[in-house]
């Protein structure tokens, strides 16, 4: 998943921080002591609800929205455009 900070009203540099910070919440949510530890996990390793909730504790409710890195290179065919 994808946190987007779209409704935090700011510059990138306050976007970057908001997400850094949201980031540190999550692995407190998760207990991970070093962040490099979601460097391998799977997407499917973490709950949405969880980067909801590291979103909540961080103070940013309602100002983020998560993506979806769909992949489409997987289903989508150049050669006929479908």
């Amino acid at each position: 998943f994808w946190i987007v900070p779209d409704k935090v009203n700011s510059n990138f540099k306050e976007k970057l921080r908001a997400c850094s910070e949201v980031f540190h919440c999550l692995g407190d949510i998760l207990s991970v002591n070093n962040l490099l530890y979601f460097a391998i996990l799977s997407p499917l390793d973490i709950d949405p609800v969880f980067i909801q909730e590291a979103i909540k504790k961080a103070g940013y409710e309602n100002k983020f929205y998560l993506g979806l890195d769909a992949g489409s290179t997987t289903f989508f065919n150049n050669n006929s455009g479908k």
